[in-house]
């Protein structure tokens, strides 16, 4: 390109009109060169962006766990990078909060003065000033609550208010970049139901980066990747606690993602090393989790269907439910019997054996969605689920 720039002939030697067409041609050049070294660098500025993440309660983690959430962690790889840099990363995270709930909150300015999760950051006041860069990190909610079904049109459709929530958001901030993320796991085995529609969701997402010339970062794909990297040493490694929620090495996971979704190769390195690497080292080789015996299994706690209601196979009787009513198979002392009352619910039936006969329990009631968040029993402790019903509010 520099080659514009250096003819052979010296411009004292050429006509007037050849210096006007050597001063155009190296003025084209300088844009042109211009052009692409903004082109390379990073969406972050080198750590001097303003950035404003959209999202549910894992943003609102994310700028709300004090050191540990991952606007916490992209800040302090930023910083190390760039010790002069002057970056202005906000969490605009909510709670439950959906595609469908945040399009809501957008449309009204009225309900914007309030703050979300994190304390002190009101949606209005951010969404007033200009950002560089708008993240956008939602679907957890949408599938947890669940506000999409698994077919195609539920999904589509879901797809449209994420884009008008996108266009909304935009007009708003006008952002020169905008950035959407993946959505991280629900349970820590991809082959569950609930992941199987999060992955189609997720190419969902990557589509619409693409057809609004947006960055993807690959949230989801990171979560996997560390995942499987800290269960090399440690099968019972998780990155989650309640299968939904990062925990520490969690975010940081996304905060690499985040980082390299925006181009900041060289912050997510500095976190990889200085954070992931030295979390992981602290794990010990561990056996797995022992799966759960067969009666918890086919007594409804592990269930098969990903649906708010119980198929009519989850629910029939099998032949290890019929033998443990004939008491032919050694069932711990508190056995649990399957009946669900309502759509909405799955419904426990605690009884406790006797010398006399059984007295009833408290029926407990539980969403179905959390069965299916603890789906990967194998690599969980079964008395995590267990702990889980006992905990839960009666069915009223």
């Amino acid at each position: 390109m520099l080659q514009v720039w250096s003819g052979p002939a010296r411009s004292h030697d050429l006509p007037m009109k050849h210096h006007l067409r050597f001063l155009l041609k190296s003025l084209l050049a300088l844009l042109l060169f211009g052009n692409a070294v903004s082109a390379a660098e990073p969406a972050t500025h080198n750590g001097n962006a303003r950035i404003v993440f959209i999202g549910d309660s894992i943003t609102g983690q994310g700028g709300g766990w004090i050191g540990a959430g991952y606007v916490f962690k992209m800040r302090e790889a930023l910083s190390a990078v760039y010790p002069e840099c002057k970056h202005d990363l906000v969490p605009l995270g909510g709670s439950g909060m959906g595609v469908s709930a945040w399009l809501a909150l957008a449309k009204d300015e009225a309900k914007q003065k309030h703050d979300l999760d994190v304390k002190g950051v009101e949606v209005a006041a951010v969404l007033s000033k200009p950002a560089d860069v708008m993240v956008v990190m939602l679907g957890m909610n949408d599938v947890l609550a669940p506000y999409v079904s698994d077919t195609d049109a539920s999904l589509d459709q879901w797809l449209a208010k994420y884009r008008e929530l996108v266009g909304v958001l935009g007009a708003r901030l006008k952002p020169k970049v905008i950035a959407l993320a993946t959505v991280t796991p629900q349970t820590e085995d991809p082959e569950t139901p609930v992941n199987q529609v999060l992955a189609r969701m997720n190419q969902r997402i990557t589509t619409l980066a693409a057809e609004l010339k947006a960055d993807v970062v690959p949230a989801q794909a990171a979560y996997w990747e560390v995942l499987a990297e800290g269960r090399n040493t440690q099968a019972d490694f998780t990155l989650a606690g309640d299968r939904i929620h990062p925990n520490q090495t969690g975010h940081v996971a996304v905060a690499m993602a985040m980082l390299r979704g925006l181009g900041e190769e060289k912050a997510a390195t500095w976190l990889r090393a200085e954070r992931l690497s030295k979390a992981l080292s602290t794990l010990q080789p561990a056996p797995a989790p022992p799966s759960p015996p067969a009666w918890l299994v086919t007594s409804g706690l592990v269930l098969r269907a990903w649906n708010e209601k119980p198929s009519d196979a989850d629910l029939a009787s099998n032949p290890i439910d019929l033998a443990i009513e004939r008491g032919e198979v050694n069932a711990p002392a508190s056995r649990l019997k399957k009946s669900c009352r309502g759509a909405k619910s799955k419904c426990l039936s605690f009884t406790r054996s006797s010398g006399v006969g059984t007295v009833p329990q408290p029926c407990l009631s539980i969403r179905f969605h959390l069965w299916e968040s603890h789906g990967n029993l194998p690599r969980t402790q079964s008395a995590q689920v267990t702990s889980l019903a006992m905990h839960s509010p009666p069915l009223r």
